[in-house]
């Protein structure tokens, strides 16, 4: 039996910050955004679809552990109008996760959101950095979504362990 595992790492796009009493303290200065994914501190989350048990190709979609995705903002009082905010999210390498000599294509994997009025749902569409959502910034505000990352297991690849990243930005104009 071949066994395949497909690991899908989730960059966290910010540094550690304080907690108290288990929660997160976040303060900013207006204008400012910030955006975590999954754990705090320099680690990056990962995300695993053993498939060894699963027979190759078979349309079964692997679920991989859920992570937290939240972005906070602060506008700041002193705007006359509101802005716009877009999360995008950079899956490297762009070709799709790879053992090094084959690749799994990105579209191959979906998320499902716990708050998809926040944070939506959605497949990979192979973009090199794919939209996630847009928004108007009025005032505070947080938005946050735990993902769960499946892997649509449809077409039989070789043997091996396929890794890639994906990192989430938050912008404005």
């Amino acid at each position: 039996m071949t066994h395949r595992l497909i690991a899908l790492g989730l960059a966290i796009s910010s540094a550690a910050f304080p907690t108290q009493a288990g929660h997160i303290v976040i303060t900013l200065p207006a204008p400012s955004i910030y955006i975590a994914v999954g754990s705090l501190g320099a680690t990056i989350d990962t995300v695993n679809f053993p498939l060894g048990a699963q027979p190759l190709g078979t349309p079964v979609p692997q679920s991989g552990a859920p992570i937290l995705i939240e972005v906070v903002y602060n506008r700041g009082g002193g705007f006359a109008r509101p802005f716009f905010m877009t999360v995008t999210m950079t899956p490297s390498p762009a070709t799709g996760l790879t053992d090094g000599t084959f690749s799994v294509p990105w579209t191959h994997f979906s998320w499902t959101s716990s708050n998809p009025g926040q944070l939506p749902s959605g497949t990979f569409t192979g973009a090199p950095n794919q939209q996630l959502v847009n928004f108007f910034v009025f005032n505070i505000g947080q938005r946050e979504a735990s993902f769960t990352y499946s892997y649509g297991n449809t077409v039989a690849f070789p043997g091996g362990t396929y890794t890639g990243r994906v990192t989430f930005t938050a912008t404005t104009p």
